[in-house]
């Protein structure tokens, strides 16, 4: 089945934004709509005092497809995402990202999906930021070394420490440790080799991590399951 979800309440668009949006995105895309998921609840609300969610994605059966507007219509944490993605890439379920115009799902380039998680996490280091130092919400100062971002990204990938980078490129020292850091490419970098290091099939060469991890939300409903049936 094909599924769109839609977050409101404190919401970065509108209800009528979203909607609109998404209706132009699948009307060009020819994708049937089956049913449609409205969550009220605040980006703020931490994932496991939302239940209705948790519910939505529990009852989820292999390859549906889920529709949503952008990354926190399911969540503005990051590791909030990965336990959310963990779950729908658990049942080969691909995601549409309206706003990025862009599908995923477990087979998709790791470096996308981290990718875009990170691009969370920057935004709440720029608020976290804007908050203490008083910038517009959610500008990141532009940089010098944006550029270069990519080949920062390889070597810290490759173990070069902050020092190396700057001897090889050039550049100094603490200005560019000041941008790794608000960035987070140390550890976004850290995702990226973790992944490079995952066992490959040897037969079919895909990576196997996904059939070695379960669905938090499924293992929250059999511990629940089983504290019912201990207490009877």
């Amino acid at each position: 089945m094909n599924y769109v979800l839609f977050r409101s309440v404190g919401t970065k668009e509108t209800l009528a934004e979203q909607e609109n949006l998404i209706c132009d995105y699948v009307s060009s895309a020819k994708i049937k709509i089956d049913s449609i998921f409205t969550e009220f609840s605040s980006l703020t609300k931490e994932l496991d005092l939302r239940d209705e969610i948790k519910a939505f994605m529990d009852n989820l059966k292999d390859y549906d497809k889920l529709i949503f507007y952008d990354l926190w219509s399911l969540s503005s944490n990051a590791d909030e995402l990965v336990k959310m993605f963990t779950c729908l890439f658990k049942k080969n379920i691909d995601v549409y990202i309206v706003k990025k115009r862009v599908v995923v799902n477990k087979n998709s380039s790791s470096y996308l999906v981290v990718g875009m998680i990170n691009e969370i996490r920057e935004m709440n280091i720029a608020e976290k930021n804007d908050r203490t130092n008083g910038r517009p919400k959610g500008s990141i100062s532009k940089s010098k070394f944006d550029d270069l971002k990519n080949e920062i990204m390889v070597m810290l990938q490759n173990g070069d420490n902050v020092s190396e980078i700057s001897r090889k490129l050039d550049v100094n020292r603490s200005s560019l440790k000041d941008f790794i850091n608000s960035r987070g490419l140390k550890e976004l970098a850290s995702r990226a080799k973790n992944v490079a290091k995952l066992k490959y099939d040897k037969i079919s060469g895909t990576i196997k991590i996904l059939e070695s991890i379960e669905c938090p939300f499924q293992k929250e409903k059999e511990q629940k399951k089983l504290n019912s049936r201990s207490s009877t």
